[in-house]
């Protein structure tokens, strides 16, 4: 968990290549079993441009779905400009009531899908108290 987040960290600094440094370190923690790293080094790999790469890694999770959080996996296609899959996973994230729903409005990983109307649909359903 402590390399993921550092990768998380670097990732908001914009520092991509350290944080696939720090997410491979967590992968091989993780001796093989699915980690959150995996999901986040598509994210990176997707915003590099490593797009076979990222894709590799998103299609292998997508093949076991209950190993997997969906609002994850929609942020990679968000990255990777598959509007359709992201909103697909954000779709089943909602459905399955995901943890992570509950930072929607703030994650940054979403933010290409911000201004969609069904991001904000989605956002109204989950009815979170106004301001």
């Amino acid at each position: 968990a402590g390399h993921t987040t550092l990768g998380d960290v670097y990732v908001g600094q914009g520092r991509f290549e350290e944080a696939i440094d720090a997410y491979r370190a967590a992968q091989g923690l993780s001796e093989g079993e699915f980690s959150m790293a995996s999901l986040s080094l598509a994210f990176v790999a997707a915003r590099l441009g490593r797009r076979a790469e990222a894709e590799k890694i998103v299609n292998s999770l997508e093949a076991r779905p209950a190993e997997y959080s969906s609002f994850m996996v929609a942020a990679v296609h968000a990255a990777l400009g598959d509007t359709e899959r992201a909103f697909d996973q954000l779709e089943l994230a909602y459905l399955n009531k995901e943890w992570w729903m509950t930072t929607i409005k703030i994650h940054p990983w979403l933010d290409p899908l911000r201004g969609d109307p069904r991001f904000d649909d989605i956002v109204r359903r989950m009815d979170f108290p106004q301001d």
